[in-house]
């Protein structure tokens, strides 16, 4: 058998082993060079960061330089006259491989006239290497041919490393945008809870006034006047309510948290649901001097639907609209029929939403405006769960607005059907009814 050794006394096995001449030229002719040092280009085989070898048409390895063991952790001396595929099994599992010997897909590139350096195929890859570690490389298989011999050029870059980083980097700029999430939300809890402090601090304050100045007329200690005993009444009465539905807001808001929170579905006339709520609250309305209009493009629409949720739905919207619009303003509730969904708009002619505001508002704990000494009463959640009500509903809500220009808040719904029963929805003004809407309005004086 005959040895072939090159100045860096590196013995190649192999009766047919190519020269040095040859080996240059195979490698040269892929850097697209025409003349090239035989010492110089032996240099690069072995200091070059990219793994370099060789495959003859059979795909047994002649030429292995040391980055290629470094990548493999396969010794140059366990590796030459094998075959390529004992080196890298995984090689069979690749498609453009498999078909590069099967089909000799270099033998028939290297016969045409078409043939250049362009590579023959390139694809990244991780695997195990022969040290256990995980490696993962970016492969490019180019030809060659000298005489009657036909190469193969194979070159592997090692890109654990650059992965990792970007891995890592990618993993640091997520936990980054976690951790500025959650500060912010862990702020937002702490002004929550600093705004449902006052919330609630507010209406006990004027009921245990009121409960004062009654138990100091009873006891003879103060004479109150019978029209003042019924305002002291009145105000109990109304701050009794604004406790209630904060109560209310935070106990479905930790239903919701926790899944416990269910619809009552079934098939209503989607168009008498709302219409019998917006009529039901037109006193309210008309004490603040603002008009309320109800509109609708279709006499009826049978959906599925829970009609206490979306009574629910309705009285937050409006309720939130009369709060910001100033009197002698309007307030429209509009009822679309689109066929597959219906959408609900309410709006207003009132102060508006920043726009840099509106992805906030839906927000759980956030407010516009967040300080204790804002214009209107709220704990900051009722359009959170609104959202929430709509979205178990399988629908989903839209704000559109500009500050000073009123808000116009738009719900849509799926026109879908729970079986084929109708329920008519007659909620009138029943007393069940006349005590949500004073709970939902109690946070607006009369």
């Amino acid at each position: 058998m005959l040895k072939v050794q090159n100045s860096n006394n590196k013995t190649y096995l192999n009766s047919s082993m190519p020269s040095n001449d040859d080996i240059i030229e195979v490698v040269s002719s892929h850097f697209l060079m025409d003349k090239f040092n035989a010492s110089l280009l032996e240099s690069l085989l072995i200091h070059a960061n990219v793994g370099i070898t060789v495959v003859d048409e059979h795909f047994n390895i002649i030429v292995w330089n040391n980055t290629m063991s470094k990548i493999t952790g396969l010794h140059e001396r366990d590796v030459i006259n094998s075959c390529l595929f004992k080196a890298f099994p995984f090689l069979k599992e690749i498609p453009d491989i498999e078909c590069f010997v099967e089909n000799k897909t270099v033998n028939k590139y290297l016969s045409s006239e078409s043939y250049d350096s362009t590579p023959l195929c390139s694809f990244c890859h991780k695997f195990i290497n022969n040290q256990g570690s995980l490696r993962k490389v970016e492969i490019e298989f180019s030809a060659s041919k000298r005489k009657d011999q036909n190469w193969t050029l194979i070159l592997m870059k090692d890109v654990t490393d650059k992965e990792l980083l970007k891995e890592l980097s990618e993993k640091i700029e997520a936990e980054d945008k976690l951790l500025k999430k959650l500060q912010e939300i862990d702020k937002m809890k702490t002004e929550f809870f600093a705004n449902i402090s006052h919330e609630l601090r507010t209406p006990i304050n004027v009921i245990l006034s009121a409960t004062q100045l009654l138990a100091m007329d009873l006891h003879g200690q103060l004479s109150i006047h019978h029209e003042k005993k019924e305002i002291y009444y009145n105000s109990i009465k109304q701050n009794s309510f604004r406790l209630i539905k904060i109560i209310n807001n935070l106990i479905d808001i930790t239903k919701l948290e926790a899944g416990y929170y269910k619809l009552s579905c079934c098939n209503y006339n989607i168009v008498d649901v709302v219409e019998n709520i917006t009529l039901s609250i037109a006193s309210y309305v008309e004490d603040k001097s603002i008009e309320l209009i109800f509109d609708t493009n279709v006499e009826e629409k049978i959906i599925s639907c829970d009609p206490e949720k979306i009574e629910r739905i309705v009285l937050n919207l409006i309720s939130n609209a009369l709060k910001f619009t100033n009197p002698g303003g309007s307030i429209m509730v509009t009822l679309e029929d689109l066929g597959h969904e219906v959408k609900l708009y309410v709006k207003d002619t009132g102060i508006g939403i920043p726009e840099d505001k509106l992805d906030l508002i839906f927000e759980r704990f956030s407010q516009v405006d967040r300080t204790l000494e804002r214009n209107k009463d709220g704990s900051g959640i009722g359009l959170s769960l609104v959202k929430s009500l709509v979205e178990l509903h399988g629908g989903w809500i839209d704000v559109k607005s500009k500050f000073g220009n009123g808000c116009e808040f738009i719900i849509t719904l799926p026109a879908v059907l729970t079986n084929e029963k109708i329920n008519t929805y007659e909620n009138n003004l029943t007393d069940n009814l006349v005590e949500r809407i004073n709970i939902e309005f109690s946070d607006i004086y009369k």
